[in-house]
C-alpha cells in the first residue's frame, strides 16, 4: 500500500466541523490529491467550507432575528501602509440587551472560516442565553470569508499570495477587537462586559482573543478548540486514532471491516475496468478518475461521522440518525453472510451520504473556487500535523510529511508554511505553566468522541481556566440549540458553562461596584488617614451588592405532591435577570388577578401534519394574525394555566407542570391540532419564567401566572383544521383570584345557561368554553355573587363546576367531587386534592352529586390554578341562600 492515498487531516477538517451546524448537500466536496504528493487541502477539516449552502443546521431549526451591518476595517492592523479598507459584515441583535446604563453584557461569537449567517443559525446556545442575561449578540464575520472580502470581491481577494497575505488569525482577532471597541464607543457602552464564544476554529480564536486582548473581554467559551494541534505538542496520529476508536467502541468487526476495505479498494481499482466497478458499486454519477477520489470520499465520511456522532438525529452535514456511528456499524455488521466488503462499506457509508434514501447517485465535485481560504491558512500558519498509525487506526498508515505539504503550498500559493508560528504567537509548548500564570476565565469544552478533542485542553489549568469534558460529546455539541432530546450530561455541561459565565460577570460587576463606590464616596478623612465611604451613594447609583449578583435561583417541580415531603425537584441554574436587572415598580401587596405585561414571551410554530421544533423568546408584544386564522373563525384554540412561586431562599417552584403539558396534548387531539411534546412544554415554561424572573412576586405576595396558548394561526376559509399552529406562552404576576382573598366566596347556581354539554368540549381547556360563561358570570357579579355554579345540561340537577374551577363537597370523612364525564375539566389542583385526601385517610368519591346534597354538606370548596383552594361561604339556588358551616 505504498502509494495508497492517505486520509486527510488538518485544521481544514476542524473548520469544516467548527460548523457542524451546516446541512451538507448531496453534492460531495472531494479534493483529489496529486499522486504521490500530500496536500494540506486533504487534511481533516472543520465545517466552515459547508457554510456556502446556507443551511440552518437542522430541519425546523429556529430562525434567529438580527440586523446585518458593515464596518470599515483596516486591511493591515500591524503596519501603517496606505492600504485599502474593506467592509466587514457583522450580525447584531439588541432586542434583549439591558443597555449601557445597566451594564448589559455583550456576547460576541468569533467568526469561523465561512459565511457568518450559517454560524449564527447554528449557535443556538448563545441566542438562548442572551434574553436570560439581557445581553447584546454580535456575530462578526472572519475576513476573507462570506461577504467580508478585501479588494471588493472574492476573485480579487484570492488572486495571489500578495492579496491573500492579510488572511491570518492575528488580523482576524484585531478585526474583532477594533469592531467591538468602536461599537461600544458608539453606543456609550464602554463599561459593558464582553463574553466571547466560539466553536472549532472559532473556539481557538475565542481562547486566543481572551489571551491577547484580556482588556476587551472578561472571558471566553472555547468549544472543541484544538489549540494544541500544532508542531509536536500532541502526537500527530491523535485525530485518526480517535475517529477509529469511535468505530471500535461500537463494533470490533465494523472497525476491522473498514480497516480491511482499503486493500480491497486498491486491489479492485488497479484491475481492468476496476474504476468502473468501484463507480458502480458506490453509485457515483460519474466515473471515478482515481482510487484517491473514493478513498477521500470515504475517509471524509468517517471523520465527519465521528465529529457529528450526536445523541439525537441531526442534519448539519447530512441528515443522520442519533448516534450515527452505531447505525453505520449496524449496517456493516448486519449484512447477510457472503456480502462483500465493498458492499458492506457502501451500506455503512450510506448512513452518512444517503440516510433519507433520496439520493440516486453521488457527485464528486471539487471546490468550485479551486482553492479556498482555509487552504491558504493551512499553507501559512495553521500547520496542524496529522498521521495515521498502523495498529490503532482503521485508516491506511502514513507518517506526517512536512516536505510534501511545503511542496504543495509552494506550487499552489508560492508560500512556505511556518509550522512553528502559531505556538510562537499564541503558545503551545509549556501551555499549562503559561496559562496558569498569565491566563484566566477560559472554558475549554470538549466531547471525547470528537477527533479534535485530542488537540484541545482536557484538564483544568487553574481555578479560572477550566476544562469541561464529556465522555459522549461530539464536536461543539454544547453550542448547538437545546432540544428535548438532550441527554442529562449535556444539560449539566451547559449548566456548568452558564455558572462559570455568571461568575465572570458577577466578578466584573463587583469590581465595577467597588470602583463606583470609591468614585462617588463621600470622603471623610479619619484619624488614621483613611476615607469613609458613603454606602448610600452607591445604592443611589444603581450598583447591586455582591450578594444580589451572586444569588443563583433554581427551579423545583412539585411533581408528586400527593405524598408528604415528596417534592420532585428539577433544579436548573437561573440565568435570568441577575445581571443588570431591576425590580419592577409594583405594589406587591395589592396585586389582584389582572394582567401586568412583563418582558418576554415564548413562541413556537409548526404546520399541520408536522411537529413543533425549537421555539424562541421574544419581547412581549402583539402578534400578527390573518383575519382568516382558524382560531378567529372556528375557535381552534386551547390554553393552559399554571404558576411559578419564589421561596425565601430564592428557589422557583412550579406546580406539576408536566400535568398541564399532558392535558394540553389531550385537548389538542380533541381539537385536531398538533401540540408540543411534554419536554418542549417544560422547556418553554422554564425559559419564559427565567426570562421574566424579576416579575415573580416575593414569597407570600402572589405568584407568576403562566399562560400557554395553542392556536390555529394559519388562514382557512372552509371548516377545516388550520394549516399552521402557534404555541405561545406569556406570564403575569398575580395575587388572589377573588377580591376577598381567601375569604369564603358566595356562589349562585345557574339553571338556564350551561357551561358544557355531553359530547362537546367541556372536558378540554378550549378557548370557547370560557366565553360561554361570561354572560351568567357578569349577571351574578352584578348581584354581588363571587361566581356561578353550573348544573348538568340534561337533568339540570347534578353539580358540574364553577366558571373557572372544580367544586368539592365535604360530609364527615367523605370528600366528593363531580365525576369527569366529558363535560368537566380534569383540574390539576383537583387531582392533587384527591391524591392528598386519600393519603391523609379521607374517603374520596368521584360521582354524580345532586344540587340537593348541598343542604347537608359540612363544607364546600373550589379548586383551580387561579383560585387555588377557595372555601364557599354560601350557595344560592332558586332564590334560596344556603349558608355553609365552614370547618376551618
Amino acid at each position: 500500500m505504498a502509494n495508497f492515498p492517505k486520509p486527510k487531516a488538518n485544521l481544514s477538517l476542524l473548520i469544516s466541523l467548527a460548523l457542524l451546524f451546516f446541512f451538507f448537500s448531496p453534492t460531495i466536496s472531494s479534493l483529489p490529491r496529486p499522486s504521490g504528493l500530500r496536500s494540506p487541502k486533504h487534511d481533516p477539516r472543520f465545517l466552515g467550507r459547508f457554510s456556502r449552502s446556507n443551511n440552518t443546521g437542522r430541519l425546523g431549526a429556529p430562525r434567529y432575528r438580527y440586523e446585518t451591518r458593515y464596518f470599515d476595517q483596516n486591511l493591515d492592523h500591524f503596519s501603517f501602509s496606505d492600504l485599502p479598507t474593506f467592509r466587514q459584515r457583522y450580525l447584531i441583535n439588541t432586542e434583549y440587551w439591558a443597555g449601557p446604563d445597566k451594564l448589559g453584557p455583550i456576547f460576541l461569537y468569533c467568526g469561523n472560516e465561512g459565511d457568518i449567517e450559517w454560524f449564527a443559525a447554528n449557535t443556538g446556545f448563545v441566542w438562548e442565553l442572551a434574553p436570560r442575561f439581557r445581553a447584546m449578540i454580535i456575530f462578526p464575520e472572519h475576513r476573507y470569508y462570506g461577504e467580508s472580502m478585501p479588494y471588493g470581491s472574492w476573485e480579487e481577494a484570492y488572486k495571489n499570495a500578495s492579496t491573500l497575505a492579510h488572511l491570518t488569525a492575528e488580523q482576524a482577532l484585531a478585526d474583532f477587537a477594533v469592531l467591538i471597541t468602536e461599537l461600544k464607543r458608539n453606543l456609550s457602552a464602554q463599561a459593558c462586559p464582553v463574553v466571547l464564544f466560539g466553536g472549532s476554529y472559532g473556539g481557538m480564536l475565542a481562547a486566543w482573543m481572551r489571551l491577547k486582548y484580556p482588556h476587551i473581554a472578561v472571558g471566553a467559551l472555547a468549544s472543541s478548540a484544538p489549540v494544541l494541534q500544532f508542531e509536536d505538542v500532541v502526537p500527530p496520529e491523535t485525530f485518526y486514532d480517535i475517529v477509529s476508536n469511535d468505530f471500535r467502541r461500537e463494533s470490533i468487526s465494523c472497525f476491522n471491516t473498514i480497516k480491511e476495505s482499503w486493500d480491497v479498494i486498491e486491489s479492485e481499482g488497479h484491475k481492468t475496468n476496476g474504476l468502473s466497478y468501484l463507480t458502480e458499486t458506490f453509485r457515483f454519477c460519474r466515473k471515478l478518475e482515481s482510487i484517491d477520489d473514493l478513498s477521500n470520499w470515504l475517509s471524509s465520511a468517517y471523520s465527519y461521522l465521528a465529529m457529528a456522532d450526536y445523541p439525537y438525529p441531526a442534519d448539519f452535514l447530512m441528515p443522520m440518525p442519533a448516534n450515527p456511528i452505531k447505525e453505520v456499524c449496524r449496517k456493516i455488521d448486519n449484512c447477510p453472510d457472503g456480502t462483500s466488503i465493498l458492499q458492506r462499506i457502501f451500506e455503512g457509508v450510506s448512513v452518512y451520504y444517503n440516510y433519507t434514501g433520496n439520493v440516486d447517485c453521488f457527485n464528486l465535485e471539487d471546490d468550485p473556487h479551486g482553492m479556498n481560504g482555509w487552504n491558504w491558512q493551512a499553507c501559512t500558519e495553521m500547520v496542524m500535523p496529522t498521521s495515521s498509525s498502523k495498529n490503532a487506526s482503521m485508516f491506511p498508515a502514513y507518517d506526517y510529511n512536512y516536505t510534501s505539504d511545503k511542496q504543495w503550498c509552494w506550487e499552489n500559493y508560492h508560500v512556505k508554511p511556518r509550522p512553528t508560528w502559531i505556538t510562537t504567537e499564541f503558545g503551545g509548548h509549556g501551555f499549562k505553566h503559561a496559562l496558569k500564570n498569565f491566563g484566566s476565565n477560559i472554558i475549554f469544552s470538549n466531547g471525547l468522541l470528537d477527533p479534535w478533542s485530542g488537540g484541545s485542553v482536557l484538564e483544568d489549568i487553574s481555578e479560572t481556566i477550566v476544562a469541561l469534558v464529556t465522555e459522549k460529546g461530539a464536536h461543539h455539541l454544547d453550542l448547538r440549540p437545546t432540544t428535548a432530546d438532550d441527554p442529562d450530561w449535556l444539560v449539566e455541561q451547559r449548566a456548568a458553562e452558564v455558572k462559570l459565565i455568571q461568575g465572570w460577570l458577577d466578578e466584573y460587576f463587583e469590581r465595577k461596584r467597588r470602583g463606583a463606590k470609591r468614585a462617588v464616596a463621600t470622603a471623610t478623612r479619619t484619624k488614621g488617614g483613611r476615607f469613609l465611604l458613603d454606602r448610600t451613594t452607591c445604592t443611589e447609583h444603581g450598583w447591586k451588592t455582591s450578594m444580589e449578583l451572586q444569588k443563583q435561583p433554581h427551579f423545583s417541580y412539585c411533581s408528586n405532591c400527593s405524598s408528604n415531603n415528596n417534592v420532585n425537584s428539577l433544579r436548573m441554574a437561573s440565568l435570568a435577570n441577575n445581571v443588570a436587572s431591576e425590580l419592577p415598580n409594583i405594589d406587591w401587596d395589592n396585586l389582584g388577578f389582572r394582567l401586568t405585561t412583563t418582558d418576554y414571551m415564548y413562541i413556537m410554530k409548526c404546520s399541520q401534519g408536522e411537529n413543533f421544533s425549537k421555539g424562541e423568546l421574544q419581547r412581549f408584544g402583539n402578534i400578527e394574525l390573518s383575519p382568516c386564522a382558524g382560531v378567529l373563525n372556528y375557535g381552534q384554540g386551547l390554553f393552559e394555566g399554571l404558576k411559578a412561586y419564589k421561596t425565601h431562599n430564592g428557589n422557583i417552584l412550579l406546580f406539576r407542570p408536566e400535568e398541564n403539558a399532558t392535558r394540553l396534548r389531550t385537548g389538542a387531539e380533541r381539537m385536531c391540532m398538533p401540540s408540543p411534546t411534554v419536554d418542549q412544554f417544560l422547556e418553554a415554561v422554564k425559559a419564559t419564567v427565567l426570562a421574566n424572573e424579576r416579575w415573580i412576586p416575593p414569597p407570600g405576595k402572589g405568584a407568576l401566572y403562566i399562560r400557554p396558548l395553542l392556536i390555529g394561526s394559519g388562514a382557512v376559509l372552509g371548516i377545516a383544521p388550520a394549516p399552521e399552529y402557534t404555541f405561545l406562552m406569556y406570564v403575569s404576576p398575580v395575587g388572589n383570584y377573588f377580591k376577598g382573598g381567601l375569604a369564603p366566596i358566595n356562589l349562585i347556581v345557574e339553571t338556564e345557561m350551561h357551561r358544557a354539554t355531553p359530547g362537546g368540549t367541556g372536558g378540554v381547556k378550549t378557548i370557547g368554553n370560557y366565553a360561554a360563561v361570561l354572560n351568567a358570570q357578569i349577571a351574578a357579579k352584578a348581584k354581588g355573587f363571587s361566581d356561578v355554579l353550573y348544573l348538568d345540561s340534561i337533568h339540570k340537577r347534578y353539580l358540574e363546576e364553577v366558571s373557572s374551577c372544580n367544586i368539592f363537597v365535604v360530609k364527615g370523612n367523605l370528600i366528593s367531587t363531580p365525576a369527569i364525564k366529558g363535560t368537566i375539566l380534569p383540574g390539576i389542583t383537583r387531582k392533587s386534592i384527591l391524591d392528598l385526601a386519600r393519603s391523609q385517610g379521607f374517603q374520596v368519591e368521584e360521582r354524580l352529586i345532586t344540587v340537593d346534597e348541598l343542604v347537608d354538606a359540612d363544607e364546600v370548596f373550589c379548586t383551580g390554578t387561579a383560585v387555588v383552594v377557595s372555601p364557599v361561604g354560601s350557595i344560592t339556588y332558586l332564590n334560596k341562600r344556603l349558608f355553609l358551616l365552614l370547618l376551618l
